[in-house]
């Protein structure tokens, strides 16, 4: 009996030593209101596959760190649990190899000091140069997803904005280069898309057109009154049609490296042409300008401070092979019609 006992407790003993080797995936902090955890990096680098706990030492985990995963070229699946209510800046920026992105759908709700309120923000570049990520599908519980928050993922090729987000960053889905099509929940309040392209609800603002949609041509739609920054950031048409009579501002760097554009036509009641708007626009032959009065251009320095002003005739914007000269050699100015 005695030896039993013993073998027993040696038993129980190598048991206990081990449980408190085991390494751990993931590194976890808690927050400094001690209400909950953040995840702030990896414990094992050979794992590929990671599942995010939703709770940790009885408290739930709320946050991805800022660049938590940066660069973790091993990563190859994660998922992140309804309970993480931010993904941090850079989070999972450069997982080259991550594949399959899953987040689980659903929110808890949590307290008027929680982040989000109950939402999902998606941070700054938080899956930049991900360029295995082929599709995302986000989960209902997404609020925010901010500047670039899928730049650069060269294998994307569909996204799907559910009905919840509000906002968008600038370049959250650009140097996509092989992006055909943005979806939006029909039930969204702010945005909706029209065969693959990313408008806001009342179709008064062209926010993204995918990379690679494989258009000919593309004419906005009679209500746009405005395109947004980098809206058709190297977009593959060769043609497009801006004359509408509704249109009124183009943002900066809208058109920048669209490689194949041959033809441009901007309506008369187009006022303000941004900075950089045609830039990189190597194919470029012509530019017709529907209403060529009172343009002039206008350089500003990073204090928006006026640093030069030009005058553009109405003679030269009637030529075509002045307009598209003028139109580069002015491209790091904004043009308006007064």
């Amino acid at each position: 009996m005695k030896k039993i006992t013993a073998l027993l407790f040696c038993i129980i003993s190598i048991f206990c030593i081990c449980s408190g080797c085991i390494r751990e995936d993931l590194q976890y902090e808690l927050h400094s209101s001690g209400e909950y955890y953040i995840v702030t990096g990896k414990a094992d680098v050979a794992k590929k596959n990671i599942t995010i706990a939703k709770e940790y030492k009885g408290l739930p985990v709320r946050e991805i760190e800022s660049e938590a995963f940066m660069n973790w070229i091993k990563l190859d699946s994660i998922t992140i649990p309804k309970s993480v209510m931010r993904i941090g800046e850079r989070a999972f920026f450069g997982c080259k190899n991550l594949q399959n992105l899953q987040i689980e759908e659903g929110v808890e709700e949590i307290g008027e000091q929680a982040i989000g309120k109950g939402f999902l923000e998606i941070g700054e570049y938080a899956f930049s140069d991900c360029d295995s990520l082929t599709k995302v599908i986000l989960p209902k519980s997404v609020q925010w997803i901010e500047r670039g928050a899928f730049y650069d993922c060269d294998s994307l090729v569909e996204v799907i904005i559910p009905r919840n987000v509000e906002k968008i960053g600038t370049d959250a889905f650009s140097e996509c280069d092989s992006l055909m099509s943005i979806v939006v929940d029909v039930i969204n309040q702010y945005f909706q898309s029209i065969d693959g392209v990313l408008y806001n609800k009342n179709e008064t603002v062209v926010i993204k057109y995918p990379q690679s949609r494989g258009q000919e041509s593309y004419s906005i739609g009679y209500d746009v009154r405005e395109i947004k920054e980098k809206a058709f950031f190297k977009a593959d048409f060769k043609v497009v049609d801006l004359g509408n009579m509704s249109l009124e501002k183009i943002g900066d760097y809208a058109f920048q490296d669209c490689k194949k554009i041959e033809e441009v036509t901007i309506g008369e009641r187009v006022n303000k042409i941004g900075k950089g708007c045609f830039f990189g626009c190597v194919n470029l032959q012509r530019v017709t300008f529907n209403d060529m009065d009172n343009w002039s251009v206008v350089k500003k320095n990073e204090k928006n401070e006026v640093t030069d002003h030009k005058d553009i005739s109405f003679e030269d914007l009637s030529d075509p092979d002045i307009a598209i000269d003028l139109l580069q050699k002015y491209s790091e100015y904004e043009w308006f019609k007064s």
